[in-house]
């Protein structure tokens, strides 16, 4: 009995334990996620009002902040931040158009909300910014106003530019590829001869797959279910750790009380 009373100790020992170190764990890159959105929220905010020398001193401190937790995310992911760190600091450090800086915080804010998994990622807010140059494209060519096509192109472009990154850490993979393929094409036969109804009817495939692209984003589910996912295999490996202790002790239990 006192080997079966040790057993079931060190069970409950296991199950108060063990998961400590996994909270801690937990715990800690939660708080970098947090001081990663914050920075990159405030550096924005100062790219946003023009104030160059704030974002590129915060950007330095997101810098520190992003080499002690990198290695917590995928290699694919981390390539995507590093890309945008560096050239937000190589706009900041060369005075760049103010435009531009603009544009690359917002892009580094965007992957960093994606890569942190809010839930609610920032990058699907801008889906009337991103598909409405689109109906605006069908439109001018219905009425054959190629300016407008091309000036709402150019937009389409550029907002699509911004999300890409984003898209890319928290997007369908797929869905990602397809979209990005359809529209570099559009894109590079831009000033091409080619007739209307084959433009419209590209133009409609890229609505459609951006469409399926910010329906879907099954890498922010799977991360936003992972500590469930961690918690009920824990349970289920320690219950049937449990089971196997009481069948083994009793079985020994029972050997050695049919030999008195």
């Amino acid at each position: 009995m006192k080997i079966e009373f040790a057993a079931i100790l060190l069970c409950l020992m296991f199950f108060f334990i063990a998961p400590h170190g996994g909270y801690a764990q937990a715990s800690e890159k939660d708080s970098q996620q947090q001081m990663l959105n914050s920075l990159s929220d405030h550096i924005f905010q100062y790219a946003d009002a023009d104030r160059a020398d704030a974002a590129k001193s915060l950007l330095n401190e997101f810098d520190r902040v992003w080499s002690q937790s990198e290695s917590g995310y995928s290699d694919e992911d981390g390539r995507i931040i590093d890309t945008a760190v560096l050239r937000l600091k190589i706009l900041l450090n060369s005075g760049g158009d103010s435009g531009e800086i603009r544009h690359a915080a917002i892009a580094l804010r965007l992957c960093v909300d994606a890569m942190t998994g809010s839930g609610s990622p920032l990058w699907k807010e801008l889906r009337p910014r991103v598909l409405d140059p689109i109906k605006g494209m069908q439109t001018a060519l219905k009425r054959q106003d190629y300016t407008t096509f091309q000036a709402d192109l150019n937009q389409f472009l550029d907002s699509y530019a911004l999300i890409y990154p984003s898209l890319m850490i928290d997007g369908s993979p797929e869905g990602v590829r397809v979209a990005n393929n359809s529209i570099n094409a559009f894109a590079d036969h831009r000033m091409s001869t080619v007739q209307d109804k084959t433009r419209l009817q590209q133009l409609t495939v890229i609505e459609k797959e951006l469409t399926d692209v910010f329906d879907r984003s099954p890498a922010s589910t799977v991360d936003s279910l992972s500590p469930l996912i961690a918690a009920v295999g824990g349970f289920v490996l320690l219950a049937l750790f449990y089971v196997s202790l009481r069948k083994y002790f009793g079985e020994r239990f029972r050997r050695r009380k049919g030999t008195r």
